[in-house]
């Protein structure tokens, strides 16, 4: 299975006091729409249903920028996940 998948970013969260999300990354350089692929495979065995996914961001996260005359993108990335399901019917 092979689908698109669209994103919308609300809000940057973090528990890790580490680096502060809000006050040390300009919102401006972000996109706020990430789109993307998802391929995954999964199955029902009985009362367990497992299900593999990868999700693929098709676009960059940051913005393009101007640094003296090099264009860069900040920071130059795309999303990317693995997801493993594991479900249990209880009826």
């Amino acid at each position: 299975m092979l689908l698109p998948y669209p994103a919308l970013k609300i809000k940057n969260v973090s528990d890790i006091d580490f680096f502060n999300f809000e006050n040390e990354l300009n919102k401006d350089d972000l996109n706020s729409l990430d789109y993307g692929l998802i391929a995954g495979l999964g199955g029902d065995f009985n009362k367990i249903s497992l299900e593999f996914r990868y999700e693929y961001g098709m676009k960059t996260v940051g913005k393009e920028k101007t640094f003296g005359t090099q264009p860069y993108i900040f920071p130059d990335a795309r999303n990317s996940t693995f997801k493993f399901y594991l479900g249990i019917s209880i009826l």
